[in-house]
């Protein structure tokens, strides 16, 4: 003879009192929370519409490896990393560099690329991060210099086909460039060389 509902309902009962106090109540096709510890960093080059500064941008920065590896990944898993980036500065030239750094677990970082102007003293440097609304605030002028940019095309391709035949063979002048990785949090420079700092 079948047990009657009620027994298998207060045996149910029973069952889920007994895995809530021995702490068995996970529940099959959940997944249980990352711990701090377990939990990736991340990693990214600053888009150069997010900040302003009165030096000069370099043409093109981007992550080419991380640990030797050109299958690129923003997140790192916490612990030693070393992650190339290759900057094309304002005069053409290319150059790799390899910046190593100890990733912290939730952490965000940024790469930042800037150089300075001739003569620039590098404690006058300043480089301000856009908040939302200040970029917001900037599109007008976003408007008028993609046109512009169009306008000016001719002179930008006369400079790049220059480079293309004549590859500078370095950057624009000596220690104008600066390259490192930043606490997106709490602005410390952890890698790197920056105007504010000596290199690690």
């Amino acid at each position: 003879m079948a047990p009657p509902a009620s027994s298998i309902i207060h045996a149910l009962l029973a069952s889920a009192v007994l895995m809530h106090i021995f702490g068995c109540t996970s529940v099959p096709g959940t997944t249980v929370g990352h711990s701090q510890a377990e939990q990736p960093a991340y990693i990214s080059i600053v888009r150069q519409d997010s900040y302003v500064t009165n030096t000069t941008y370099p043409f093109e920065c981007r992550i080419t490896a991380i640990d030797g590896d050109p299958r690129l990944s923003n997140h790192l898993t916490p612990g030693h990393h070393v992650v190339r980036v290759t900057t094309t500065w304002s005069n053409f030239h290319e150059d790799e560099t390899d910046l190593a750094f100890d990733a912290l677990a939730g952490k965000k970082y940024s790469i930042f690329a800037i150089e300075l102007k001739p003569g620039q003293d590098p404690t006058t440097v300043t480089i301000h991060r856009l908040s939302f609304g200040e970029e917001m605030g900037l599109m007008p002028l976003e408007l008028i210099r993609v046109p512009l940019a169009y306008i000016l095309s001719p002179y930008f391709f006369l400079k790049v086909g220059k480079a293309l035949v004549l590859p500078p063979s370095a950057r624009l002048f000596e220690n104008c460039c600066f390259l490192w990785v930043e606490d997106m949090e709490t602005g410390e420079v952890v890698c790197g060389m920056s105007p504010r700092n000596t290199s690690r």
